[in-house]
């Protein structure tokens, strides 16, 4: 695992570095990266609508939805 520090934040971002057995299934990510669920625009502010998305979620999970 390797990490690095965000500078303006107490978070860390870490990664695998080790070769995923998926790759040679053609389920590779390397290139492509993984798809976002959610889309923010450079406006938004990232941790208000992670608490909105987080929200929501356990709302939908109790109502039912």
């Amino acid at each position: 695992m390797r990490g690095i520090d965000f500078s303006c934040m107490p978070y860390m971002l870490y990664w695998a570095t080790s070769r995923s057995r998926r790759i040679d299934n053609g389920l590779a990510i390397d290139n492509v990266g993984i798809k976002p669920d959610q889309y923010l625009t450079p406006g938004q502010d990232w941790v208000e609508e992670a608490k909105h998305f987080a929200e929501s979620a356990a709302l939908d999970t109790v109502v039912g939805f």
